[in-house]
């Protein structure tokens, strides 16, 4: 399971594996469940960027970690840190990682972010929309388009919103609204239809637009996933340019980690770090 806590889950322990995840390497609560599960005797390993706090943390504690090394913003890294675990955990799975790399298309992902942007920067809200395995790259979308152009969107989970949100959307709502539906699911049909049902039914309720990422996920899932993530990155990062925003400007997180900053120096004054 994921865990974006600074405390590991309950159950932690010398049978549960930890890989602890940070381009940056200084993130508070990333540094924090390491700890913790450490003392807790839970097997830790990690992929940091090299020389960082974390990196140097388990090195320190003969931890197995893959250092990594990434020009560009640190939500730009995430090829870089999925073909890392890949190879930190799964050693044989070096032809995953090269068949990945080869299914990626940078062209492919620009020609659909410039047909996205227009629509992120028209003063409407976001929804996105996935099935199953790739909801998380509903989620990946949401955390670009509020780091890159302040806009906050929402994300609808599928199968999952099919008991609950899609209710919402049978009145007219307010404002406008755009629809990225992500159409994934190749050799799942459950999810095949599911994303067909909600094309058509959200093309009804505002304006709606399909991100097809099949071909790249009849390579690997994972092709997929990363090829969806590059798109939101640019779409966003495009959307936020045509709204005169610097997408690298992120006063909101630098308060917040100010917060954080100051949590961790009393932790560490009173012993808990």
């Amino acid at each position: 399971m994921a865990c974006r806590s600074h405390s590991p889950p309950p159950y932690t322990g010398p049978g549960t594996p930890v890989v602890a995840v940070s381009f940056s390497g200084s993130t508070f609560e990333t540094l924090e469940c390491v700890r913790r599960a450490v003392e807790r005797g839970a097997p830790v390993y990690g992929v940091a960027g090299r020389g960082s706090r974390l990196h140097r943390l388990l090195e320190g504690l003969g931890r197995p970690v893959a250092p990594v090394e990434h020009r560009g913003l640190p939500r730009t890294s995430l090829a870089t840190l999925a073909g890392s675990i890949l190879g930190l955990l799964a050693p044989g799975a070096r032809g995953v990682v090269e068949r990945v790399s080869r299914a990626l298309d940078p062209g492919w992902a620009l020609g659909e972010a410039e047909r996205l942007a227009p629509a992120l920067a028209g003063g409407g809200i976001p929804v996105v929309v996935a099935c199953g395995a790739y909801a998380p790259l509903a989620w990946r979308w949401r955390s670009e388009l509020a780091e890159n152009t302040g806009i906050h969107a929402l994300v609808e989970e599928y199968p999952e919103a099919g008991h609950n949100a899609v209710n919402a959307w049978v009145e007219p709502q307010p404002g406008r609204w755009v629809f990225i539906v992500i159409k994934a699911s190749a050799g799942d049909e459950v999810c095949s239809a599911i994303e067909d049902w909600v094309e058509g039914e959200y093309s009804r309720r505002g304006e709606a637009y399909t991100l097809d990422l099949k071909r790249f996920a009849a390579t690997h899932p994972l092709a997929a996933l990363l090829e969806g993530a590059m798109v939101a990155g640019v779409a966003s990062s495009l959307a936020a340019v045509r709204m005169g925003r610097d997408p690298a400007a992120t006063p909101g997180i630098r308060r917040y980690r100010e917060a954080v900053r100051a949590v961790e120096e009393r932790l560490r004054r009173g012993g808990g770090v």
